[in-house]
C-alpha cells in the first residue's frame, strides 16, 4: 500500500529527516549514503558513508528521533523520542523508510538498497531491490 503525505508515518519520517539534516549540517558533508541488505528476518548489512569522508564525529553527535508507539494502529498515533548517535540515527531512518515503502522486505530472500541524502538541498532518495523467488507451473495441451 503506497504511503500518502498525510500518513502519520510520513510525518514522522519528515520530522526525523529534519533532525538528521540539522545534525549533518554541522559537518562538512555534502552527501550521505546508507547501504543495507537483509533476509530471513534480519538486517545483514547497514553501513553509512559520507562524502567527503568524515565519519569520526558520527558517534559524538546525538540526535533525537521520533518513533511511534507499538500500539499506534489504534486511534491517534502516539510517539516518543529516542536519543541516538548520528550514525545509528541514519541507519534507523533508512531501515524505517525501507520497511514502510516495502513492507516485510527482510523476510524470505530479502532485499537490499541505498538511501542517498543530499545535505544542502535536504533531498533524500531510496532505491530498493526486493529479491523474490517465484514459482510457476504451467501445463500446455494441444
Amino acid at each position: 500500500m503506497p504511503l500518502t503525505s498525510d500518513d502519520p508515518e510520513v510525518t514522522l519520517l519528515r520530522r526525523n529527516l529534519s533532525a538528521l539534516l540539522q545534525a549533518l549540517r554541522t559537518l562538512p558533508v555534502s552527501l550521505v549514503q546508507v547501504r543495507y541488505e537483509g533476509a530471513r528476518g534480519r538486517c545483514r548489512l547497514c553501513e553509512v558513508s559520507l562524502l567527503p569522508c568524515h565519519s569520526g564525529r558520527l558517534l559524538e553527535i546525538r540526535v533525537a528521533l521520533q518513533r511511534l508507539a507499538a500500539d499506534a494502529g489504534v486511534g491517534q498515533a502516539s510517539s516518543f523520542e529516542e536519543q541516538v548517535n548520528l550514525g545509528e540515527g541514519l541507519k534507523r531512518f533508512t531501515l524505517h523508510w525501507a520497511s514502510l515503502q516495502h513492507s516485510h522486505w527482510q523476510r524470505g530472500d530479502g532485499g537490499h538498497g541505498v538511501m542517498r541524502l543530499q545535505v544542502a538541498s535536504g533531498m533524500a532518495t531510496l532505491d530498493h531491490d526486493a529479491i523474490h523467488i517465484e514459482q510457476f507451473h504451467a501445463t500446455l495441451r494441444e
